[in-house]
């Protein structure tokens, strides 16, 4: 190999290492990488303020909830998985939200069970965990 293939082939080399180390930290402190779903992205903000779970509950109320069906209810986990796939039953409803909260959850829950489903899965908590949220104020909320 001649003294200029090796040069530019050496070059090359550097150039590759330095774009891939630019791009993993650009994805990893970047919050354009971060959840798309992701209305706030680790700011603090109750879910009255989240726009994204106004938009996902405003759907919600237009959809029913057939009697004797299947209700998964929680946050993202629950949002993108394809329960009624998963499972091969049409009975199942989905009702995650990403970045929901217990609050959030707790704030529509009476909606869920105003329509009698059979049974109800619940996903929650882990955000609250993220935003280092106090059980004291979703305990009053259950009373």
């Amino acid at each position: 190999m001649s003294s200029t293939k090796k040069v530019v082939f050496i070059s090359s080399i550097i150039l590759n290492v330095l774009f891939i180390g630019v791009f993993a930290f650009y994805a990893t402190s970047s919050s354009a990488m971060k959840n798309p779903l992701s209305s706030k992205n680790s700011s603090k903000q109750s879910y009255r303020d989240n726009p994204y779970y106004i938009e996902r509950t405003t759907l919600f109320k237009q959809l029913s909830i057939p009697k004797k069906s299947i209700v998964f209810l929680g946050d993202s986990i629950t949002q993108r998985s394809e329960w009624s796939e998963l499972f091969h039953n049409k009975q199942i409803v989905n009702r995650g939200v990403a970045d929901d909260t217990t609050e959030g959850v707790l704030h529509r829950l009476k909606s869920i069970t105003d329509a009698k489903p059979k049974k109800i899965f619940l996903m929650i908590g882990i955000n609250d965990l993220n935003e280092q949220k106090s059980s004291k104020k979703n305990q009053s909320q259950l009373r």
